[in-house]
């Protein structure tokens, strides 16, 4: 995608390379020049350089196996003669050994630039329009176009998502097979107080807390018309400074849909497990409905009939996260290794990782907040920098048919995830506080 508008100034573009080069040394990202020829110390020879492509790698929990290709250049005097082969190839191997086993990029339609793309072995995922038209797409879902007729599931073989079979031209109803969020994360978090307590807002006894379930895919706030959260985080929706805009929400509380609906229990039960840190309940359920919800095919308001309840797609979507999440009771699994909520004991992170990956199956990513272990004083001098306080946990799954069925393949963290833990690595570096006096129910 172009970055500049004429006219371009030498100063203009040379500070964009000083970013550019910064974030190579931070780490961040990674260039190729494509060049005619170089000397034996490694310095250019020719007059021109070739090529360029960058492959951007930001930091991201959710993403670490994602990498961004951008700026593959070729010189008009260079074209078809294997250059940007050379470029991709240097680039996905790696991309491979970093761990970026999804590589995503985007391109014009119908442009020479998508031919050489699709030459190289990659596949298009979703119609890249116009700028034009970029706030009608942001505001109309996932697929526009699509009919709000005709949608039965139960007429439909499950596929597994993720598969050669999801992609969006192969499926019989992209309502019926989730093909956009395909790989599925269950998340919860452990908190030891809301910041809410004297207005009742507490955890539930010996539960961890819902976070949410995420698409696996690298979008969010796909559609605007459903944006309830009254702060997007990020403010964009692809959280680039210069991105489309999601407003802030400055509608009614969405806990007030519960009561006209008959969804009194829903609600009670939200209030209960799904619980927020410093904002009301309604805050946290809206910016995980507005952010995720909208990035699943499967949760696209089309797919409820010409004839749906207002909201029924945000009720349909709580009531999916919650079938997921009661299927892991993370809390029990842990206290049956012998691993409690404690203030005056500590846990190594394998004995957390190996109790958790014994009741599921496979390995799950531990998250860990606070400080790290080589900041505490139990830790002054090890190189192991990992963070010390037990916070969070996700599961992976590829999910058959809708996730409202609640049925799919678990995933190893390690290959979905790309890594497994945030936590220090130390004997005895782990704390799993116990919940502040009056946090509890």
């Amino acid at each position: 995608m172009a970055t500049f508008l004429p006219p371009l100034s030498h100063e203009k573009l040379l500070t964009w390379w000083k970013e550019r080069i910064a974030e190579v040394n931070d780490g961040k990202r990674h260039i190729w020049i494509l060049v005619t020829d170089i000397d034996a110390t490694g310095k250019l020879k020719g007059p021109e350089v070739m090529g360029v492509v960058m492959l951007s790698t930001p930091y991201s929990e959710t993403g670490a196996f994602r990498g961004y290709v951008e700026k593959l250049l070729i010189h008009k005097n260079c074209r078809g003669k294997g250059g940007a082969r050379a470029l991709m190839e240097a680039l996905e191997t790696e991309a491979s050994s970093l761990g970026r086993k999804m590589l995503l990029l985007d391109t014009e339609t119908g442009s020479s630039a998508e031919a050489v793309y699709k030459k190289l072995g990659m596949r298009s995922a979703v119609p890249v329009v116009g700028m034009a038209a970029l706030a009608e797409i942001a505001s109309a879902g996932l697929y526009p176009g699509i009919t709000p007729d005709n949608h039965t599931c139960a007429l439909v073989e499950p596929v597994l998502s993720c598969s050669c079979e999801a992609r969006p031209e192969k499926v019989k109803d992209t309502c019926c097979t989730e093909t956009y969020g395909g790989l599925l994360v269950a998340t919860q978090l452990w908190s030891t107080f809301t910041g809410l307590e004297s207005k009742g807002q507490m955890y539930a006894k010996d539960s961890w807390s819902i976070h949410g379930l995420w698409p696996g895919s690298y979008t969010q706030y796909c559609d605007l018309s459903r944006q309830y959260d009254p702060k997007p985080a990020p403010n964009t929706t692809d959280s680039k400074p210069k991105g489309t805009p999601v407003p802030p929400y400055r509608g009614e509380p969405i806990n007030r849909w519960f009561a006209p609906y008959g969804k009194l229990h829903l609600l009670a039960y939200m209030n209960k497990y799904w619980v927020s840190q410093y904002d009301a309940n309604w805050m946290f359920w809206a910016h995980e409905f507005s952010k995720h919800a909208t990035c699943f095919s499967t949760f696209q308001k089309e797919c409820y009939g010409p004839k749906a309840s207002q909201h029924e797609d945000l009720f349909d979507f709580f009531e999916t996260v919650i079938g997921w999440q009661r299927r892991l009771p993370t809390f029990r699994w842990l206290a049956d290794a012998g691993i409690r909520p404690s203030n005056n004991t500590a846990y190594t992170y394998a004995d957390v990782q190996g109790a958790l990956a014994g009741e599921f199956g496979l390995s799950v990513f531990v998250g860990c907040g606070g400080p790290r272990f080589n900041e505490t004083e139990a830790g002054r001098g090890s190189p192991d920098n990992g963070r010390t306080e037990l916070n969070e946990i996700w599961y992976y799954y590829h999910v058959r048919g809708t996730p409202r069925a609640t049925d799919g393949n678990k995933l190893d963290a390690r290959t979905a995830g790309g890594r497994l833990t945030t936590c220090a690595k130390a004997k005895e570096a782990v704390r799993y506080y116990e919940r502040s006096e009056g946090s509890e129910e």
